[in-house]
């Protein structure tokens, strides 16, 4: 029975001394990166917990998307923009435009909307829920100010009353 020797078949370069060094590093650090992602999303979610605002009732105060507030035993969160067409500062507009925020309140997902002119049937910018009424007084920054050009966090103000 014949053996087969090894043949010189030229240089490999996909599998040089160099290549595998670095693929072995790389197979090494990844557990440990992602051992780092991990850590700082647990961080960032103990983290969160800090930044709950606990403004009086009846006293306007802002929140930032994903930012929440606690009033007398209730919970306001502001979860996201739906809609922004109002017209922009230093244009002539057909339509004024109205914003519309989703928020929770107690758990509760709500949809809110801030009209730039006359609010359409059914819209609002107040909701009760249980005991008291939110309300929505203005999204920051307004479209075509100098506060959005200068791409300044969107914010919410909302006011919070027993109901």
């Amino acid at each position: 029975m014949a053996f087969l020797q090894p043949t010189s078949l030229g240089p490999m370069p996909f599998l040089s001394v160099s290549r595998l060094r670095v693929l072995l590093a790389a197979a090494l650090l990844l557990p440990l990166t992602a051992a780092g992602c991990a850590t700082a999303q647990t961080a960032a979610t103990e983290g969160d917990e800090a930044t709950v605002q606990t403004p009086a009732m009846d006293a306007p105060f802002r929140l930032g998307i994903g930012e929440a507030a606690r009033i007398d035993g209730h919970t306001v969160t502001f979860v996201a923009v739906t809609e922004d067409s109002r017209c922009p500062e230093g244009v002539d507009c057909i339509r004024a435009g109205e914003a519309r925020i989703q928020v929770e309140v107690d758990g509760e997902a709500v949809v809110l909307t801030l009209p730039a002119a006359m609010a359409r049937d059914g819209d609002t910018a107040v909701v009760r829920v249980g005991e008291v009424l939110v309300e929505a007084t203005d999204l920051l920054p307004y479209p075509g100010s100098a506060a959005d050009e200068a791409e300044e966090p969107i914010q919410a103000v909302f006011v919070v009353t027993a109901g």
